[in-house]
């Protein structure tokens, strides 16, 4: 009875821990199936995406030779590898800028007309300086004066040797000097323009006022006169500076000025009798004018005054076209000196022909 009590109780237990573990699975299937619809359903979670960065830029290669010794032609050596350090170990070459040679400036090279840089080979400076002035600057030959011309303004090198005068060696104030004896004051200009400001001398700088005076541009004149007055200090600067006071309206500084020049025994009764009447003391008809000098025609101009009827005595091509361009000049001086500067080819013969067809003839 005993054994089969016990028989009955060890079935009973078999059967109902069956049924536990049968229960406690089905939460666990359940809660499965639960965790992967969830997993099925969810969304899933994006990242945001990230910028890219910028992109770097190709970095220059080394200043290196990378072709290789068998791609080279045959005979050809290859260059040396250039690094850094090499460049830095380069050496610089540095030399003195050389003097300019004013003698040799000019406005005409050889493809405009010029004689060359050789026009002087071969010849001494001292047969130059002698042969120079002595060019016939009134012929009327036009052929010649276009030699001249070209002559005067050739870039060349300078002769060789020694200077024959110290005081007047440069051989460009001579060339300036023969234009402006020539009357081409154009050409002249553009020579002096050629030549830097620096290198002026006191004979360049009375050329210059020169043939400023001739084509009558006073304010240039004053304005390089004002500018050079103190360290040039001669009877012609102080009677340029003078003119270019009374022109300005200051006629105590002027009148003074004028006294000062009586004083040093500077006696000149034509440009005393024009300064006053340009300051309205006097008036002062100019009788006579045989060797007009530029400073004078300006003067003249400015005052009103008329030129004499001797002006045209002069045979100088440079005063012969300023007394033809100058409108206080009678018609008939003016004819007269039109013509013979437009001769010497010192005239245009344009202006020739407007001369005479302003002039009316009466029988």
């Amino acid at each position: 009875l005993i054994k089969i009590s016990l028989l009955l109780f060890g079935a009973y237990a078999f059967l109902f821990l069956d049924i536990a573990l049968a229960q406690t699975s089905i939460p666990q299937n359940e809660s499965s199936q639960k965790r992967d619809e969830t997993r099925q359903g969810a969304v899933p979670f994006v990242l945001d995406p990230v910028t890219p960065l910028p992109a770097i830029p190709p970095q220059p290669e080394l200043l290196s030779s990378n072709i290789s010794k068998s791609s080279l032609p045959s005979g050809s050596k290859s260059n040396p590898t250039l690094t850094s350090k090499s460049l830095i170990r380069s050496h610089v070459n540095v030399e003195e800028l050389k003097t300019i040679e004013l003698d040799s400036l000019g406005t005409l090279d050889i493809e405009k007309g010029g004689f060359g840089l050789n026009m002087w080979r071969a010849v001494s400076r001292r047969k130059v300086e002698i042969l120079l002035p002595k060019l016939p600057v009134a012929s009327k030959s036009r052929t010649m004066r276009n030699l001249m011309r070209r002559l005067l303004l050739s870039s060349a090198t300078p002769p060789e040797g020694k200077p024959k005068n110290l005081k007047s060696s440069d051989l460009i104030g001579t060339r300036v000097e023969l234009l402006i004896s020539m009357g081409d004051i154009p050409a002249a200009t553009n020579l002096i323009n050629k030549i830097p400001s620096t290198a002026h001398n006191s004979r360049l700088l009375r050329n210059e006022i020169d043939s400023l005076f001739m084509r009558n541009d006073n304010a240039r004149v004053c304005s390089l006169v004002a500018s050079q007055i103190k360290d040039v200090d001669t009877a012609y600067w102080q009677k340029a500076h003078i003119f270019c006071q009374s022109l300005a309206g200051e006629i105590d500084k002027a009148s003074l000025g004028a006294s000062l020049l009586r004083e040093t025994g500077d006696d000149d009764p034509i440009f005393h009798g024009l300064l006053n009447q340009l300051s309205g003391f006097e008036k002062y008809p100019v009788k006579s004018l045989v060797d007009p000098k530029p400073l004078y025609f300006a003067m003249v101009r400015a005052a009103n005054v008329e030129l004499p009827m001797d002006v045209t005595s002069s045979n100088n091509p440079a005063i012969l076209r300023t007394i033809a361009t100058s409108p206080n000049a009678r018609p008939e001086l003016r004819l007269d000196a039109a013509e013979r500067a437009e001769a010497m080819g010192a005239l245009n013969t344009e202006v020739l022909r407007q001369l005479y067809a302003g002039i009316s003839f009466s029988e």
